[in-house]
């Protein structure tokens, strides 16, 4: 067979798992993130029939709550759509005694149910 003559050589690097093992945890979506990209920990769900429907980070000097950037999931018409933001899982070595969450509603037409579920690392 021989060796391989003219092969591609291949580069990357790898990040350590997406999992929090260490407290406080924050995320405020302003640092190392360009909006409409998320952090890499954080990763998102959108199963929609509409093109409209999505979960980014979003440069606003509305809604942030630490300025400039906020975290927006958004769905203008498909009332059957699943639109989520999926955090880190937190490692098996915490013992958390609370979890502070900031969040901000707004629902148009298309009924909102805000659903809020954590994950531990087993």
């Amino acid at each position: 067979m021989g060796d391989a003559v003219n092969c591609p050589v291949w580069s990357f690097t790898t990040h350590p798992a997406p999992i929090v093992n260490t407290l406080p945890y924050m995320q405020n979506f302003d640092i190392s993130v360009t909006p409409p990209a998320l952090p890499f920990d954080w990763t998102r769900i959108v199963q929609a029939s509409v093109t409209t429907a999505y979960v980014d980070t979003y440069a606003s000097t509305t809604y942030a709550h630490s300025q400039p950037n906020c975290v927006r999931l958004y769905n203008s018409t498909d009332a059957s759509a699943t639109v989520m933001l999926i955090a880190p899982v937190l490692g098996d070595a915490l013992d958390p005694h609370s979890i502070r969450i900031r969040s901000e509603l707004n629902s148009g037409l298309v009924p909102a149910v805000p659903v809020i579920r954590f994950q531990w690392e087993l």
